[in-house]
């Protein structure tokens, strides 16, 4: 029309799944010019097929899942790719980076965000996820840290949560409810290795640190998980320990520990498959009102310390008192 060029095309895909997807692409150009725009419409495509079309999409690929959606980008009049802009609509799926990983169920996710290829940068305005093992809206940004054979192999970043509420497994009776957290980060999809350098996370006004890194090996899911905490109320430790991580040292402190405060928290998570995974946790304890012995009065105001190693478990008393029905106090020392 005039001295403009329109190029529109749509066409099916099949994937091999019950749904066929649909791609609408158009380029729209001034005849004589190389500064373009382009747009692209996908809908009910496979998420394995779109993560392959460009690096900046190779993060989807440890999704199954469909994904519908728009992408609109531009050429400048030196031929180079001007920032690209996504909305993606993400469908119910799982996240199974391999075939020997249990999948993890996703509700639907959506997701918008720019790519600026000068700067090879991701910048993420709103990633909301809904699991079965959580839910929460994310904003951040990522660098494309490794292109190869044109597809993704390193992807670092820091992203910032909002509303996060986990239950991994439903190993809690209610979701845990995180105000903010904050998290870099380092993923490598093919094979899949995700690193948590630092995740900082605010829980009931205390703060949690975390590092840790989850990749995938030939049993399934492989994965090393690290916490620290200055200053833990004894309800947050109670909330925060999953049941079946030490079971028979979780029900006797959820039984016997009538109140405390931890401080120096210091925890560790390690498994491997379907394999009983390893707990370690250390903390001092103090304030403590702790029953021992059940045909004994409990320990009062107790201060000491606290250590879990796989089935090893010893709490050291450097202070507190026994007080009898009748006969005075003894002191708990040592």
């Amino acid at each position: 029309q005039d001295e403009t060029l329109t190029i529109s095309a749509g066409f099916s895909v099949l994937s091999g799944r019950q749904d066929v997807g649909v791609v609408e692409a158009s380029y729209t150009s001034e005849i004589g010019e190389v500064a373009a725009q382009f747009g692209i419409l996908v809908s009910d495509i496979a998420s394995e097929d779109i993560a392959v079309q460009a690096p900046a999409l190779g993060w989807l690929q440890v999704l199954r899942a469909a994904i519908s959606g728009s992408l609109r980008g531009g050429v400048d009049a030196d031929g180079g790719l001007l920032p690209l802009s996504a909305i993606l609509q993400i469908g119910e799926g799982v996240i199974q980076p391999s075939p020997q990983t249990l999948p993890i169920p996703i509700h639907g996710a959506h997701s918008y965000f720019t790519y600026y290829p000068q700067d090879q940068r991701l910048q993420f305005d709103e990633l909301k996820v809904s699991s079965g093992w959580g839910s929460g809206t994310m904003e951040g940004q990522a660098d494309l840290a490794g292109i190869r054979d044109g597809r993704l192999t390193d992807l670092v970043g820091q992203l910032h949560f909002r509303d996060l509420t986990l239950n991994p497994a439903g190993l809690y009776p209610t979701p845990q409810v995180f105000a903010g957290v904050t998290a870099d980060f380092h993923l490598q999809p093919a094979p899949f290795r995700f690193q948590l350098g630092e995740m900082l996370v605010e829980h009931e006004g205390r703060q949690i640190h975390l590092n840790g890194d989850i990749k995938t090996g030939e049993e399934g899911w492989d994965y090393a998980l690290n916490a620290q905490s200055d200053l833990l109320d004894l309800a947050q430790v109670k909330s925060l320990w999953p049941a079946g991580a030490a079971e028979k040292p979780r029900r006797w402190v959820l039984q016997n520990v009538a109140k405390a405060q931890a401080q120096a928290v210091n925890f560790a998570l390690r498994g491997k498959g379907r394999d009983r995974p390893f707990v370690a946790l250390e903390a001092n304890f103090a304030g403590a009102e702790v029953k021992f012995q059940k045909h004994l009065p409990p320990v009062q105001d107790a201060a000491g310390h606290f250590s879990l190693y796989g089935n090893r478990m010893v709490i050291v008393a450097r202070k507190g008192t026994v007080t009898a029905d009748q006969g005075g106090s003894v002191s708990v020392a040592g």
